[in-house]
């Protein structure tokens, strides 16, 4: 959900929320029964993977004996779940607030675009704004910090590795050899003459006729 509708509405699959609601609510639906399916083959392997994870020597009779531990835990278990009613509540009222009051400070409370800095601090005349470019920036998004919190540093090294071959490789490969192209965001503002944006088709720029004749846009 967090990246394949999306990419649904920028390969043009798909129109407006408001449009494609029935059809989002089906993806959603077959999303869950797709999860809940595959949930009892995988059962095995995920027991193991996690016990591997944590050193289990017994991983399905621990898996048993926590889950029978659970059940019977009628006294204390009604204690601890309000407990995490409580710490979920309190997340997600200050991922709330967070976001609401982030729109107004921008650059302090959600997006930190450090290369920009490091671009204004050395008088507009460096190379850090190629990484701002490309979309390097410290984004304090709750969402993706609590996930990563919990696919574990395996799987964020391989989100990270993953982002750095794709914008930090390939993207840069890609307009090198004509294959994608660049434009100027602000072609009027002199200091900012380096920050481009990229786009696969020149048919796609909004700067496209008026740029091709300033010389705005790049192959």
């Amino acid at each position: 959900m967090v990246s394949g509708i999306p990419a649904l509405y920028q390969l043009n699959l798909l129109s407006t929320p408001k449009e494609d609601f029935g059809r989002l609510v089906s993806l959603t639906i077959v999303g869950a029964y797709f999860g809940f399916a595959f949930a009892t083959p995988l059962r095995k392997f995920f027991i193991i993977y996690v016990a591997r994870e944590l050193n289990l020597i017994f991983p399905t009779p621990s898996a048993c004996a926590l889950t029978i531990r659970s059940m019977h835990a009628a006294a204390t278990g009604e204690a601890i779940a309000k407990l995490k009613m409580k710490a979920l509540s309190y997340s997600f009222v200050f991922a709330l607030l967070l976001r609401v009051i982030s729109q107004y400070a921008t650059g302090i409370l959600w997006d930190w675009h450090i290369f920009t800095w490091f671009f204004i601090w050395g008088n507009y005349n460096n190379k850090a704004i190629a990484l701002e470019n490309w979309g390097w920036f410290i984004e304090w998004t709750p969402a993706f910090i609590g996930s990563g919190m919990l696919v574990g540093l395996n799987v964020a090294l391989s989100f990270f590795g993953g982002s750095v071959l794709a914008w930090g490789i390939i993207g840069p490969l890609l307009v090198k050899y004509h294959v994608a192209c660049k434009f100027q965001r602000y072609p009027s503002h002199q200091k900012n003459s380096t920050n481009y944006a990229f786009k696969s088709d020149l048919s796609l720029t909004p700067m496209t006729q008026s740029g091709a004749q300033s010389g705005a846009i790049t192959r």
